[in-house]
């Protein structure tokens, strides 16, 4: 996968979910995100993390941890197809 770095930085909120703190990202004031909200998906479910001291997060980060959140899985067919198609997820 080639390196993506277009400098699109998102903020970060806790919330409280089922009784518990999760930091999630926000979406950004230009656009949505199909990644952003992935993202969040995986963070309320606990299958990812960010350091709880990120006030904000850059949109190769959560690349990383959606990348990361695959490879880790218990599915592992198609994952070479999954992570090819994140980079189409990423906003303009």
């Amino acid at each position: 996968m080639a390196e993506i770095d277009n400098g699109v930085i998102y903020k970060t909120k806790f919330i409280n979910f089922f009784s518990r703190s999760i930091l999630i990202v926000l979406e950004n004031e230009t656009s949505t995100s199909l990644l952003v909200s992935i993202c969040n998906v995986l963070l309320l479910r606990g299958d990812a993390r960010l350091d709880l001291n990120w006030t904000q997060v850059p949109q190769q980060d959560l690349m990383s941890l959606t990348v990361d959140s695959l490879l880790n899985s218990e599915n592992q067919e198609k994952i070479g197809e999954a992570i090819s198609l994140l980079p189409n997820l990423l906003s303009d």
